[in-house]
């Protein structure tokens, strides 16, 4: 009988979402929160309808009281979990995580390197990344976990590790843009040009302009002293993207420097200096410059 009053109540609500009335379904969810604090199909519709309607914050704070009360219900941790990843959240995420046990749950070491890696907490993100992928070895969520310990070792400068997850990666999906730019940036910090140029002609084949593609090209053909191809990419960067630093502007004016376009050269370092006023390799390339013009 309690059950029944409860989906009747849910099913009332869910009627007056169809109407476009959401006052009303949210004020019976949230009567039956406040009626039963562990019926949990209340808390997850109500959340449900802040996230359509934009109320992100609402939602977080759902499913913040939800945990509060049914902190030993895993259903409850899990669907937290899963709402926090979604959003973005990763410290909230990790907090709730903390109370599942993964041998009951192995998707949350998969979910805890993921947090921690976009937290940039490298070290921390390794161990449960390798205990996931020997869980989901040769199953769906391979290559994702694959993909991402290739990307962890990477930042931890662990080149050889990342290269040999990244060739596991490409066995399975040789055609995702993504995996070649990766390859590209990582035969690049390995000094392997040749390989680098290769990754980045397919990567920039399948999205000619996506900016970290384009960036990436840009370095890659000013380390190999292709000085048009880097140009070329440099300025189309400048025409993309949002987000300019001092060190883009720094690698222009290098580029002109190579070519004795001394103006230029001023130009970009003065570009850099406005971003980054401290930026020391600018100032004393400024003073070179300024040297050189006076001969």
């Amino acid at each position: 009988m309690y059950e029944f009053k409860f989906q009747d109540k849910l099913a009332l609500a869910a009627s007056y979402e169809s109407l476009d009335n959401d006052l009303h379904a949210v004020q019976i969810y949230i009567a039956l929160i406040n009626e039963d604090e562990t019926y949990l199909e209340s808390y997850f519709r109500l959340v449900e309808l802040y996230e359509k309607t934009g109320r992100i914050e609402e939602a977080s704070a759902v499913i913040e009281k939800m945990v509060d009360i049914n902190n030993r219900n895993e259903y409850a941790l899990i669907t937290a979990a899963e709402f926090y990843l979604f959003h973005l959240k990763w410290r909230e995420a990790l907090a709730v995580m903390y109370f599942i046990d993964s041998a009951d749950f192995p998707i949350i070491q998969y979910w805890k390197g993921l947090c921690y890696y976009n937290l940039n907490q490298f070290e921390s993100a390794i161990n449960p990344l390798k205990e996931s992928y020997k869980y989901y070895k040769n199953e769906d969520y391979t290559p994702q976990v694959i993909f991402l310990l290739a990307k962890v070792e990477f930042e931890l400068r662990n080149f050889k590790s990342a290269l040999e997850y990244a060739e596991k990666y490409e066995y399975i999906d040789s055609n995702n843009w993504e995996i070649n730019l990766f390859f590209a940036k990582l035969y690049l910090e390995m000094d392997m040009l040749t390989h680098a140029s290769q990754k980045i002609s397919l990567a920039l084949h399948k999205k000619k302009n996506n900016v970290e593609i384009i960036k990436t090209a840009a370095r890659i053909y000013y380390k190999n002293d292709e000085l048009e191809k880097a140009e070329k990419y440099f300025n189309l960067v400048v025409e993309n993207s949002d987000d300019l630093s001092a060190e883009l502007y720094s690698n222009m004016a290098s580029l002109a420097f190579k070519r004795k376009d001394f103006n230029k050269a001023q130009l970009y370092y003065e570009l850099a200096l406005k971003i980054d006023p401290g930026y020391e390799a600018a100032v004393n390339a400024i003073n070179t410059i300024s040297k050189k013009k006076q001969v």
